[in-house]
């Protein structure tokens, strides 16, 4: 072989090796991240009272509330095994119209739980639009099991898919005697329909 066609070699080799290696560092580094890693959300937490703010919407917890059983604005009860959760908050668009796609909790054991689909949720799915500048007032309605009543964090985001996306997370105030006290009481708590607010709004990043 001529000098010439040992250095082309060598060349071809060299680049081979190199290939070599960065191909086994992908899989390397693909093996290291799980789908959920590499696809994590981001979250923003926050405090109940106090507002939390994502790229597309403020939002505050004003309350959290147990009951045994609850009716919509029809009169329909609805009984549970467990115990319902009504979480009060406001919420607002930033700088264009948005929705809320993900309402849900978690316990510190890391269950999670959706936004009942018992019954009509108006904030949620897409469907009721929050506007720049115009506060909403709405309750959101957990279905959970006891033992999980009084650990609970609100999780909420934009999309129905959280992930990749900013997860508002807010610890919710429940006592372990809230929830005793709901579970003896017969009498259903009516589930208002959202409204919008303005004058009991103290927040001024919502402003337009």
């Amino acid at each position: 072989m001529t000098g010439f066609g040992r250095r082309v070699a060598s060349g071809v080799g060299t680049l081979a090796l190199l290939a070599a290696v960065v191909v086994s560092t992908g899989v390397i580094g693909e093996q290291r991240l799980s789908t959920d890693e590499r696809y994590r959300e981001f979250t923003v937490t926050g405090e109940t009272g106090t507002w939390v703010s994502t790229d597309t919407f403020h939002v505050e917890v004003r309350s959290t509330q147990a009951a045994g059983v609850v009716a919509d604005q029809s009169g329909w009860q609805y009984q549970t095994s467990g115990v319902w959760l009504l979480v009060e908050v406001r919420l607002v668009a930033r700088t264009e119209p948005t929705t809320i796609g993900y309402a849900a909790v978690r316990d510190d054991r890391g269950r999670t739980w959706r936004a009942t689909d018992r019954l009509e949720q108006p904030l949620l799915h897409w469907s009721y639009p929050l506007q720049p500048g115009l506060p909403v007032a709405a309750t959101l309605v957990f279905e959970v099991p006891t033992d999980a009543a009084s650990s609970l964090t609100l999780r909420l985001s934009e999309r129905a898919d959280p992930r990749m996306r900013l997860v508002v997370q807010i610890p919710l105030r429940v006592p372990a005697t809230q929830v005793t006290a709901a579970l003896a009481d017969p009498e259903p708590t009516v589930v208002e329909p959202p409204r919008l607010v303005g004058e009991d709004v103290d927040h001024p990043g919502w402003r337009p």
